[in-house]
Order: structure tokens, then sequence, then C-alpha cells
């Protein structure tokens, strides 16, 4: 199992960049459903999602993974601004005497 877990730790974050959980769902909330917004931004939070979903499409760009997931859709978050929660997941081995039990966790 160690010597697997980059691959898997790799499966986590292309299934994360294509903005699908694990059991293949979409991201939610969308960044025009996010209350950060409302709450953050009152009367004028519906303009501000909009610039910062585009803003967020512009510095990453939606594309089909090579895993097969589809490209994310431009409201679906993508999680990522420099890399460091995507840089933080790493794999747990929960009973090393069993290969088949592990989750895959974050630092952050």
């Amino acid at each position: 199992m160690e010597k697997d877990a980059p691959q898997f730790e790799e499966y986590v974050r292309e299934q994360l960049y294509s903005g699908v959980d694990g059991d293949e769902n979409p991201l939610i909330p969308g960044y025009t459903e996010d209350p950060y917004f409302k709450k953050t931004y009152g009367e004028h939070w519906k303009k501000n999602a909009e610039r910062y979903k585009n803003w967020k499409t512009k510095i990453q760009k939606p594309k089909p993974s090579y895993l097969g997931f589809s490209a994310r859709g431009n409201n679906t978050p993508n999680l990522i601004i420099r890399g460091d929660f995507y840089s933080s997941i790493s794999l747990i081995d929960l009973f090393p005497w069993h290969k088949q039990f592990f989750i895959v966790r974050t630092s952050l």
C-alpha cells in the first residue's frame, strides 16, 4: 500500500480538479450558491460571486481528466488558488496488517 500511496493521492487530486466528490457528484456549493458571498457582500453578492467564478475559471480552465472525469462546470468550485490544499493530501494506512483499509486526508 505504501508504494502505491502517491498514485492514490494523485487520483484524489485529479478527482477534485474535476470538481467531483468521492461519489462522483459535483462539489457543492457552487460559486453562485455559496453563502459566503451573501454574508460578505450583502445585496451585491451575485455580482461578486459571478466575478469570482469567472476569475477562477480564467486561472484554471476546466478540462477533462485523464481518469475519465468530465471537465468541471464553471460554477463548480475547483478548491485551488495556490495549491496548498492539494499539496497536503496524503494517504493514511488505517490497518497496516490489512491492506484494503486506508483514508486520504489533508493537513489543512
